[in-house]
């Protein structure tokens, strides 16, 4: 079955803000508006988050060293071992085999159990099953909650994967729509430029004073600037005869 790649999404939709989970809609799917913006869907952790601030991940992936139940090929419900689990704490996220047998495999985990006994149950999509049989002398496990789930603010170390932009008041837990691409507002990190440099206005970092806003660069270097800090607009797929002047072949990233 063929699933789009984007949600169309009207200008209100990006804003919608929920409690609960919209439809069928997957941590991490992506939205469009009419104006070309690109959205995340995403949910706060435990605790609010203000407009404007940049959000990343929490996932510490639980780890089995080695797999304490073997599974066959084709087997689409598998049985971890893990501790304070609740249901569905793990929806949307990633099981990998990090090492041994059937190294390499990722599954999207559909729904899991709550712990029972020291383990949880995890359910892949239909027709995700196991591709290698798990052994039980080798074969080691993570499993990732979603990169979009329980996101929170970015904090200060400026070292964590900003997943989205907020562009409105996040309630706690609620489930919302993040600027990942396009045009929005952010939260300036005032210990950065003084207004109106044109060179202070234009790369963006994640602040290390202020958790979840955008830093602009106090004291930029002019030749920094505008060398360094070009848009990157793709890379050149031939390595042989590039010639001034002449058309050459290319993957454009411009998204």
């Amino acid at each position: 079955m063929a699933f789009p790649n984007y949600v169309g999404l009207e200008y209100s939709d990006a804003h919608d803000v929920s409690s609960t989970r919209t439809g069928n809609l997957q941590l991490g799917q992506l939205g469009m508006t009419p104006d070309g913006n690109i959205y995340r869907y995403c949910q706060a952790s435990g605790t609010g988050i203000a407009a404007g601030l940049f959000v990343v991940g929490e996932s510490v992936p639980v780890h089995e060293a080695s797999a304490t139940v073997a599974h066959a090929i084709g087997t689409e419900t598998v049985t971890v071992t893990a501790s304070g689990v609740s249901a569905d704490d793990y929806r949307d996220g990633y099981l990998v085999v990090q090492a041994g047998t059937g190294a390499g495999e990722i599954h999207r985990i559909a729904s899991n159990t709550a712990t029972s006994g020291g383990t949880i149950q995890i359910t892949f999509h239909a027709g995700d099953g196991l591709k290698v049989a798990w052994s039980t002398s080798d074969t080691d496990i993570d499993i990732f909650t979603a990169l979009h789930g329980s996101v929170v603010i970015a904090p200060v170390d400026g070292q964590q994967l900003a997943v989205g932009l907020t562009q409105g008041i996040i309630p706690a837990s609620n489930f919302f729509w993040a600027l990942a691409q396009g045009i929005g507002t952010f939260m300036v990190d005032n210990a950065g430029a003084a207004a109106g440099l044109e060179l202070d206005e234009k790369a963006i970092k994640q602040s290390l004073s202020h958790a979840g806003q955008g830093f602009i660069d106090a004291a930029p270097d002019a030749t920094k600037i505008l060398a360094g800090f070009r848009q990157q607009l793709g890379y050149l797929l031939q390595e042989e005869d590039v010639v001034d002047n002449e058309m050459e072949l290319a993957q454009i990233t411009l998204l």
